[in-house]
């Protein structure tokens, strides 16, 4: 059967697959996503398998297959074809073109620059055999999953509120204190429903995490916290008004009047959403840090408090103890000097004793804007070959094929040292670790 490629570049094309994690659970439950695609070649026919490959700065790789519905045909004065995809793959597990070439050891050149390039049998059966291994693999932690302890849920996406007073969070800080945990209420000042939390329906079990900003700094991530449970106010029972009056009467007398009055008329804050482990960050980060799950972009800097999106979640990253690269890489290895000097007895009875899952620390450290045109100056001039050992390098880079060396600054940037063509060197992996980390040799040979 013939197949074809097609190529989408999600810069210029912003309207398709918008919600991506949709279009997938979609796909899944046998719902394909059909498209017009515009389609210079006529080659593709009816029921020809159909490639989509990502392309751009990031994801770039095939991540769609399904088939061609309709051959080529005119709309408003464009070529098209109907295509109907029934699988994808996850964001981050996509399949690179040059991984596909070098599967298929493919000598000839094959870089199409549009829609509708044939792909070649050497090529078809590497793109086949690559998508198997792809998509039975386990499920990825990518950059949008979020983590939870061992044992719980994992679940993908959060929920940004924008603009909680000040004086609410510090309310539940303190009844969290007084409760010894428990659970706590936010009332988001809106009459809109939050369709993300009736849909999912988070319960103590399965949290949804929650990030707020502040009415007083609306531009970071100020509170961490788990959504227990979502209920419309307009529906409670009597039972559970009294009880979650009784609540805050007792830890939040500040929000009682808001309840109440939504109560009353519905009209204003009939979410109520019951929130436990509240937590303020010792350090504050921008909320462009969350992307958006309805189009993936960055969360626009807010000038007024209000609203709410749903966000890829950025895992507990934010929540960790923070140390310097240089304290941590020094309290590791004087650790590990200490533990040199155990006995073997000894050394196998710690490892008994030791838990297998190490605790989580976020690393800070200094870096430098490297000029890339150096970067590429440099790796030209090596053509592939190490200025050290003057060996090939030992593999090719799965991103675009290339041979992969390390650009190394013979002086470096944190003693002085010019970020230029004349004071760097390609390197292969070993003897860049071998100049970090070897015992001196006698030096590295100019390039």
């Amino acid at each position: 059967m013939p197949a074809f490629l097609f190529l989408w570049n999600p810069g210029k094309d912003e309207e398709s697959f918008r919600n991506y994690e949709r279009v997938c659970n979609d796909a899944a439950k046998g719902r394909p996503y059909e498209t017009r695609w515009i389609c210079p070649s006529r080659q593709p026919r009816l029921g020809d398998v159909a490639f989509v490959q990502r392309t751009g700065s990031t994801h770039n790789g095939v991540f769609a297959r399904g088939r061609v519905v309709r051959a080529a045909f005119e709309y408003r004065g464009m070529q098209f074809v109907q295509l109907r995809l029934d699988v994808f793959l996850p964001i981050g597990r996509e399949i690179p073109r040059p991984r596909i070439i070098a599967r298929a050891e493919y000598r000839r050149r094959w870089a199409p620059m549009a829609s509708g390039n044939r792909l070649p049998e050497p090529l078809l059966q590497a793109v086949e055999a690559l998508w198997t291994n792809a998509a039975h693999r386990e499920p990825l932690l990518l950059e949008r999953d979020r983590t939870v302890p061992a044992g719980g849920p994992t679940v993908s996406t959060a929920l940004f509120i924008n603009g909680i007073f000040d004086g609410v969070c510090t309310e539940i800080l303190a009844a969290q204190k007084a409760q010894d945990g428990g659970e706590s209420f936010l009332q988001p000042y809106k009459s809109q429903v939050i369709r993300m939390l009736q849909e999912r329906k988070p319960t103590p079990e399965d949290p949804i995490r929650l990030y707020v900003s502040t009415t007083g700094n609306l531009s970071q991530i100020c509170y961490t916290a788990e959504i227990i449970r979502w209920e419309d106010k307009r529906e409670l029972s009597e039972q559970r008004r009294r009880e979650v009056r009784h609540h805050l009467e007792m830890f939040q007398f500040k929000e009682v009047d808001l309840f109440t009055g939504a109560q009353e008329n519905g009209e204003m804050a009939i979410n109520l959403v019951s929130i436990r482990k509240l937590h303020r960050l010792d350090t504050l980060y921008p909320t462009s840090l969350l992307r958006k799950v309805s189009d993936s972009l960055p969360l626009r800097k807010r000038t007024r408090s209000g609203g709410w999106s749903e966000v890829y979640d950025l895992g507990d990253v934010i929540e960790l103890p923070t140390e310097t690269r240089e304290r941590f890489e020094s309290k590791l290895a004087a650790e590990v000097e200490v533990s040199r000097k155990l006995s073997d007895e000894t050394l196998q009875a710690r490892l008994a004793s030791a838990g297998k899952v190490p605790p989580k620390v976020q690393v800070i450290s200094v870096g430098y804007r490297r000029n890339p045109d150096v970067i590429v100056a440099v790796l030209r001039r090596a053509k592939g070959v190490c200025e050290k050992c003057r060996k090939d390098a030992p593999f090719l880079r799965s991103s675009d094929g290339s041979p992969f060396l390390e650009v190394h600054h013979r002086l470096s940037l944190s003693q002085g040292g010019e970020d230029s063509v004349e004071n760097a060197l390609a390197l292969c992996p070993n003897c860049h670790r071998a100049i970090h980390h070897g015992a001196p040799s006698s030096g590295v040979p100019s390039a």
